[in-house]
């Protein structure tokens, strides 16, 4: 028998409907020793039904802060997640901030300074790349 159905023996009364100590069946007929062994069988099936019971009970609490330790952890995780996604957001719209204004300067720029700026622009690209190429292979 459990800690449990020893402590709450009400709760496993109303439950099942009887007092685990009593049957709820009897023999008509018969002799006291048999009215009397089938009680003790019967009370042996039912202290083992009990016992198989609080197994599974015990099975089931064990599963069940299992569970809600991995959705503890699960939620730690979505946290810090969305924690990072947070500052990465911010980070992006101040990047994307930074590109417009060079953007914008870069356009400015190449419509004051005509069409000789930008071969000059288009000379250093190809530089550039030129000498990425051969420092590469």
């Amino acid at each position: 028998m459990s800690l449990r159905s020893r402590q709450h023996p009400s709760a496993r009364t109303s439950l099942l409907g009887y007092d685990v100590g009593t049957s709820s069946s009897s023999f008509v007929g018969g002799t006291s020793a048999e009215v009397h062994q089938g009680h003790a069988a019967g009370r042996a099936d039912e202290l083992l039904l009990q016992g198989h019971n609080d197994q599974k009970i015990g099975e089931l609490e064990r599963q069940v802060g299992a569970i809600k330790h991995i959705t503890l952890e699960i939620e730690s995780e979505l946290q810090n997640s969305n924690r990072m996604l947070d500052e990465m957001n911010f980070t992006m719209d101040n990047t994307r901030a930074l590109l417009e204004g060079a953007m914008k300067r870069l356009e400015q720029v190449t419509a004051a300074a005509g069409s000789r700026h930008m071969v000059y622009l288009f000379m250093f690209c190809f530089f550039v790349f030129g000498l990425l190429y051969y420092l590469i292979r």
